[in-house]
């Protein structure tokens, strides 16, 4: 009977995974609809930023709100499992984000030459952020090196760009 209960869990476990990405595709081309309506096309410029933030934040957003919440109580994890569950849900949204922006750049052309010091100009601020909030909460050794890796995944990101020399 245990058998049957776990391989009931996984095949929830993965239905709600399903879900989620198909939510997180619906609210992408939501998103970029809006972004389209008034700032005009979205080319890979544009997914590459959206594509960084929403990275960034996914990578925050649990480990922040579970240090939030256990500076209120340091025993008990406030909001238990469920809590805990949804907040990995909405990670798993902004990562599909990201992915999904990160993986389509290559069908948005750039409609205009965008630099890689404009790109960390405004990469940059949110990279120290990133930095700054990791290793205020949790742990700065880790943060400071995921922030190294991060800035050269953003690098790459920029050198696969469509029209630029290896992209």
């Amino acid at each position: 009977m245990q058998r049957i209960l776990d391989y009931v869990t996984v095949a929830a476990v993965i239905a709600v995974l399903m879900l989620l990405f198909r939510l997180s595709r619906f609210l992408l081309s939501r998103i970029l609809r809006l972004r389209e309506r008034r700032g005009g096309p979205v080319d890979c410029n544009d997914a590459i930023r959206m594509g960084f933030r929403f990275l960034l934040a996914g990578m925050l957003f649990l480990p922040l709100a579970t240090a939030l919440a256990a500076r209120a109580d340091n025993r008990f994890l406030i909001g238990g499992t469920v809590l805990h569950l949804s907040l990995v849900a909405v990670s798993i949204v902004l990562f599909s984000f990201a992915e999904d922006l990160f993986a389509g750049m290559k069908k948005m052309p750039p409609t205009r030459a965008v630099s890689t010091g404009e790109h960390f100009r405004s990469a940059g601020p949110l990279l120290i952020i990133f930095w700054l909030l990791g290793s205020l909460f949790l742990s700065p050794i880790f943060y400071s090196a995921l922030t190294l890796v991060l800035g050269v995944f953003y690098l790459f990101a920029l050198a696969a760009r469509p029209g630029t020399a290896q992209g």
